[in-house]
Order: C-alpha cells, then sequence, then structure tokens
C-alpha cells in the first residue's frame, strides 16, 4: 500500500485479512514501512484488523501472507477526496481497496489523497453595494472630464 498528498500529513489505514473460506486470519504478520526511495522507515507485526499511518510516498510490505489471502485495505483519514488502484489497475474513486493474495505475488495498492478546496460564495449582500459606487465613480469622472475638455477649448 502506497500513500500520496503534497504534504507532510500522516495517513491511517486498517488491514483486513481473511482466508480462502472468508475466515478471519488470526497470526501475526512482519512488515516494513519504507520512504518512496526504498530506505526502511519502520517494521512491526500486523494481525487481522489492525491499523498502520504512512505519510506522503511512504509504503508499507507485509510479508508471509498465506496463499489465497482476501486483503482489504480502508483508509480512515478524513478531510481529502481519495482514490486508489489496485496492481496498476484503473483509478477508483474510495477509501477501500481489496485483492486476493496468491503465493509468492506482490499485490500493490496505491492510495491517493487530493485537497479539496471550498470556494467563497459570491454575490452575496456585500457585493450588492459596488454597482452603485462604481456607477457614481464612472459617472462622475464623465462629468470631470467633460469639464475640463471646455474648459481647454481652443
Amino acid at each position: 500500500m502506497q500513500a500520496d498528498s503534497s504534504n507532510d500529513d500522516s495517513f491511517d489505514f486498517n488491514l483486513n485479512l481473511k482466508d480462502s473460506s472468508n475466515n478471519a486470519l488470526t497470526d501475526t504478520y512482519a512488515y516494513n514501512i519504507h520512504s518512496e526511495d526504498g530506505t526502511l522507515v519502520s517494521t512491526g507485526t500486523i494481525t487481522n484488523n489492525d491499523t498502520f499511518s504512512l505519510k506522503d510516498g511512504q509504503y508499507i510490505l507485509v510479508s508471509g501472507l498465506p496463499d489465497g489471502t482476501q486483503c482489504t485495505v480502508s483508509e480512515t483519514t478524513t478531510g481529502y477526496v481519495t482514490s486508489y488502484t489496485v496492481d496498476s489497475g484503473s483509478k477508483t474513486t474510495g477509501t477501500e481497496a481489496s485483492a486476493i493474495i496468491e503465493k509468492d505475488e506482490t499485490v500493490t495498492v496505491h492510495f491517493i489523497n487530493s485537497v479539496t478546496y471550498e470556494l467563497p460564495s459570491t454575490g452575496g449582500f456585500g457585493t450588492r453595494m459596488f454597482g452603485p459606487i462604481g456607477l457614481a465613480l464612472c459617472g462622475s469622472t464623465g462629468v470631470l472630464l467633460n469639464r475640463c475638455r471646455k474648459r481647454y477649448r481652443v
């Protein structure tokens, strides 16, 4: 799993692991978290329904999952528009990605978090005064130009 955004925030994920019969896995599995350039950041163990955190560009490798493991990764961080890809597939909007892990296979789940901005509202009561003020300024400028033109005619 990999997290992407444009800042240094941590992103929280939940890992759900089931066997091919849809039973929750009870074993503990080793994991390594790496930075984008592959440098090892941390190690640990993880079990079914555990959470982990990643920063922008980091990824986690979980080792030793049994053949046929149903792996579901859910991002729990809010405040972003979240999408993901599984094994370089098509981009899907959502916070939960699933894959089945086959023996000696690596599955890549890539989460992308985008910041959304709420634009300010326009056209409210505060803008109504600018119309008449603008018209008054344009009108007074026209009057001044007309007076100056009359004064300097030869």
